[in-house]
């Protein structure tokens, strides 16, 4: 990279070169003139690979970036949704707590490297309603996973991509293709498969016999179904405001609803042992990656495609829950999973022949601030 500029620095000084002594009046065309002419194309060339490198990260076309880092997004959110499940003994608005907090201090740190404005005037109402609708949504997610069976609360939170598909379309006009509604589809069978929710597998005689469902939870997992795609609706809308901003936004407004929810209800405990510390340290660095990753995604994927890249956090549950809780797998277990990959990779194959409008113009990929 640094001899390609060297090479374009050098391409500049000839064209300045060459303007002067037009500027002169020397119109005899020497054997320099013609080198001159030739190094100018070949500094062309080179710049315009410069230009087409900062569209590139790490070897790789942005064009299906998205759908990368909303299946990291999905990996983070797996290992949260299992340090969640370990810490099932304290309050989900506690847990919730660590979480919004790393956002408040990730995303001020954030903007004050980048000098960003913290609170923009003209995306304040977005942001608002993202905060919110954030927070609500991680206490309803954690309170779920703690309060009913996990394949049925993972079912039902899992299959927000159908409804993001449809919020998209209504609000942002997002179009809907073939593969994404294919892979909609698959993704939503898959989770099923895995989870195997209670309230389908018991009229078929096939229920891995988990714990049965509360009412209060059944409540909590569809209102976290609801509030996350409007969540994702939301980010995508902020698209073109800066990472760490949406990030401050997001802690700043739901830390003290926050701390005001759980000053009412009681419940925070100190963590004493050193197991709770690493774990509550994990779930803060996770979450604040799994965030961040979730955002990156949404600056150049369609919301839709977002969800279907966050599905996959059910492998890493799956895994988890095979090597660490040491839960015996089923054929379904393992066609679901195989269902969830392959809808990720139809969708990845699909964004690297066919990118979006927003990486294929340039004038947009310039007002997105990563």
């Amino acid at each position: 990279v640094d001899e390609t500029l060297a090479s374009v620095i050098r391409t500049d000084v000839t064209i300045l070169q060459l303007a002067i002594m037009s500027r002169l009046g020397d119109g005899n065309r020497s054997m320099d003139d013609i080198e001159g002419e030739s190094l100018i194309e070949n500094g062309k060339s080179m710049k315009t690979k410069v230009d087409e490198g900062k569209t590139t990260l790490c070897g790789c076309r942005c064009s299906h970036l998205g759908i990368m880092y909303a299946t990291l997004s999905g990996l983070f959110f797996g290992i949260t949704t299992v340090i969640v499940k370990t810490l099932s003994h304290l309050h989900p608005f506690q847990l919730s707590f660590f979480r919004l907090f790393s956002f408040f201090v990730g995303g001020g740190v954030m903007c004050c490297v980048n000098k960003h404005k913290p609170f923009p005037t003209e995306h304040r109402v977005d942001l608002l309603a993202r905060a919110v609708s954030g927070f609500f949504f991680t206490a309803l997610d954690y309170y779920a996973m703690q309060h009913m069976a996990v394949g049925d609360a993972t079912a039902i939170v899992f299959s927000s991509p159908v409804f993001v598909a449809i919020v998209a379309r209504i609000m942002l006009k997002e179009a809907l293709d073939l593969v994404t509604l294919t892979s909609i589809l698959l993704t939503l069978i898959g989770v099923v498969l895995v989870s195997q929710p209670t309230f389908i597998f018991r009229y078929i005689n096939t229920s891995p016999g988990e714990s049965p469902n509360e009412l209060v939870g059944i409540a909590a997992a569809y209102g976290c179904l609801a509030l996350s795609s409007l969540t994702y609706v939301l980010v995508r809308k902020l698209r073109f405001v800066h990472t760490g901003v949406i990030l401050l936004n997001f802690g700043a407004i739901s830390v003290p609803l926050n701390l005001l929810v759980l000053g009412l209800v009681g419940r925070f405990q100190i963590p004493y042992s050193l197991q709770e510390v690493l774990l509550l340290s994990a779930l803060t660095v996770f979450s604040f990656l799994a965030q961040t990753a979730q955002i990156l995604a949404s600056k150049l994927e369609k919301a839709s495609v977002v969800a279907v890249g966050r599905s996959s956090a059910i492998i890493v549950s799956f895994l988890f829950q095979v090597l660490w809780f040491h839960d015996n797998t089923t054929v379904l277990d393992t066609a679901g999973i195989f269902l969830i990959i392959m809808s990720l990779v139809a969708i990845a194959v699909y964004k690297w022949k066919y990118p979006n409008e927003d990486v294929k113009d340039p004038a947009i990929q310039n007002k997105i601030q990563n």
